[in-house]
């Protein structure tokens, strides 16, 4: 060491101070226990949490959209990619198209033939299609048909009917029809009526069936827009100053 420079010899006295001061504290340190680090386990309380669960935690479970559906009746549809929904709660109608708001949070997503598809914060319910509980069609009903003379037929589209269930003035769908005492729905003020004036019908018209489903109540009006949503040929068969007439629909896309 003596030939060695002095910062040298320095500087090997500090490591080898510091070499003696680790053993002495491996040797003569209190013992501690083992250390073994792992990975945090996964809360499976949290991974069985549901998707129906974490909805309900911000109060859209599945109850409360159905909530939402049983305010409407749905009267009237087109369906497609682009389809509209008539659907009616109370007193007032309100048109649909495929994805707006029916109300703030719950929209329409689908508008199939039979029923439509509303959701709310990611879930889904279906609303079906619901046509009045009418009795079953008499015996006479294609005899009746039979013998009614056949108008001229009337041309229409799906995007005519599309447009009036949009119109704001079909919220009072039963502006200029009455229930008629002897059974049908007749049109009282054609005028007034959109959907009178789309199928050419006149004031005093009785409507008493259509494609052989009968119409004996004002409600039975879901029953015309159900067959001129759906139905390519409409049959309806009506009265006019007291003669049976047979109005024929040809439906283009």
């Amino acid at each position: 060491m003596s030939g060695l420079p002095i910062w040298l010899e320095r500087f090997l006295v500090v490591v080898l101070c510091w070499q003696l001061s680790g053993l002495f504290w491996l040797l003569f340190s209190p013992p501690t226990a083992d250390v073994n680090l792992q990975m945090p386990r996964q809360n499976s309380a949290a991974s069985q949490v549901s998707r129906d669960a974490f909805l309900r935690w911000y109060g859209a479970d599945g109850k409360a959209v159905a909530e939402v559906l049983g305010d409407y009746t749905l009267m009237a549809v087109v369906a497609g990619r682009n389809g509209v929904a008539l659907l009616k709660s109370g007193g007032t109608s309100v048109a649909v198209r495929v994805g707006m708001e029916i109300r703030p949070g719950s929209k329409l997503v689908a508008v199939e033939p039979n029923q439509i598809t509303i959701e709310q914060a990611g879930v889904r319910k279906e609303l079906k299609f619901s046509l009045p509980t009418s009795a079953a069609t008499p015996l006479f009903a294609k005899v009746e048909s039979a013998s009614a003379r056949a108008l001229p037929p009337i041309r229409l589209t799906r995007g005519q009917m599309a447009t009036l269930i949009q119109g704001g003035n079909l919220g009072n769908w039963d502006q200029g029809l009455a229930a008629a005492p002897e059974g049908g729905i007749r049109v009282v003020n054609a005028s007034s009526q959109p959907l009178a004036k789309l199928l050419q019908l006149k004031s005093g018209d009785i409507l008493k069936r259509i494609n052989q489903r009968p119409l004996d109540q004002l409600a039975d009006i879901s029953l015309i827009f159900h067959y001129f949503g759906q139905s390519a040929p409409v049959d309806i068969v009506l009265v006019r100053n007291g003669a049976h007439l047979t109005q024929h629909y040809e439906i283009q896309p």
